[in-house]
């Protein structure tokens, strides 16, 4: 049974944000000896991060603003919008694959590594600081107060607005994005929903040696605020072949080991090669190799919309033959470049 959780729109002012530092964590069970055998269980699959505000040093004004905030919140009751010290930016996360048919996507924040998938459901983002983009052309967003909103940026415009909920964290377009199209979060920047860890807030006299006082805030996930596209299913997709640092042929194959996942669009630099049904190894054959190195993107989708992304970086290799023809003087043309070098006697 979902709980109702009691929020309000409303942003912790930003002078405390400079005061805050971050923690961010998961839940992991370990059994065993701890210098030999482990076992570890994953508990969550969603870190959760905790800010911790030095506010000893504010200034009485300072102070007694931030006393109202916890009061008025009814110390840990209501939750609110914190703009976070750090990981506040969009960074041209991937949010879906266009398929002809669906118009909604959510907002998430993506990390990965080497072959590992982390995503995470962004729910606050902060008007208007939003650029969305399909195949790297943004998208202008119809705003129900302000009208036509064009975001900054130098991409070319597609003629596909979208409108988008600022309190949940998704949009929707006006015309489903064609199928294979990718749609990305290329900029902008979010909020992160906390409650007060504490119902109860130190309060003193200012002065040059006030106490370090310290309140916390720790964040609300998505699935506590009932947000809509909320999934944390780990789905699996990695690269069987090619390898990262391998050599492949021209034209060369694609396949992935894969868990949950039941379609796989392939990308390569950015263009679209191809998508798959036939999981779990989703096999992609006869893939022209670019010249110099490149990027293989593989975006997979369950039935519930959830994304999962592996990249790989290669390497296509071409022939190319240097001349070095020694001039006059300390002139060598070297593959069209003219160049200098000196000689020393022996």
């Amino acid at each position: 049974m979902a709980v109702e959780a009691l929020f309000v729109e409303e942003e912790l002012n930003r002078l405390y944000t400079e005061m805050a530092k971050v923690v961010a964590g998961y839940s992991t069970s370990i059994t065993g000896n701890e210098k030999a055998i482990q076992q570890r269980v994953v508990n969550r699959f969603d870190a959760q991060r905790r800010f911790v505000i030095d506010y000893g040093g504010c200034d009485p004004e300072e102070q007694q603003a931030l006393v109202d905030f916890h009061l008025t919140k009814f110390g840990r009751a209501y939750g609110f919008r914190f703009y976070p010290p750090n990981d506040r930016d969009f960074r041209n996360d991937v949010l879906g694959v266009g398929d002809g048919t669906t118009t909604r996507f959510y907002l998430r924040r993506n990390h990965l590594s080497r072959d590992v998938f982390v995503t995470r459901r962004i729910v606050k983002p902060i008007w208007p600081l939003l650029t969305v983009t399909v195949n790297g052309s943004k998208v202008r967003i119809d705003d129900p107060v302000e009208g036509e909103i064009t975001p900054a940026g130098p991409e070319a415009i597609v003629d596909n607005p979208i409108t988008v909920d600022w309190n949940m964290g998704f949009f929707d377009f006006e015309t489903a994005p064609a199928n294979g199209a990718i749609i990305r979060a290329a900029r902008g920047q979010y909020h992160i929903p906390v409650n007060f860890e504490s119902d109860d807030l130190e309060s003193s006299d200012y002065g040059p040696f006030a106490d370090l006082m310290q309140v916390g805030l720790r964040e609300i996930l998505p699935t506590a605020l009932n947000a809509p596209g909320n999934s944390i299913t780990p789905l699996t997709l990695r690269f069987v072949m090619p390898l990262s640092g391998s050599s492949v042929p021209e034209p060369f194959s694609a396949s992935f080991a894969s868990q949950g996942v039941t379609k796989v669009w392939l990308f390569v630099n950015g263009t679209l090669i191809g998508s798959s049904t036939s999981g779990p190894t989703f096999p992609f054959t006869g893939i022209t190799r670019p010249d110099g190195p490149f990027l293989m993107e593989a975006i997979g989708i369950n039935g519930s919309g959830q994304i999962v992304v592996a990249a790989i970086l290669l390497f296509g290799i071409v022939a190319v033959v240097y001349n070095v023809v020694r001039g006059a003087g300390n002139n060598v043309k070297y593959g069209g470049n003219q160049v200098t070098y000196r000689t020393y006697p022996t």
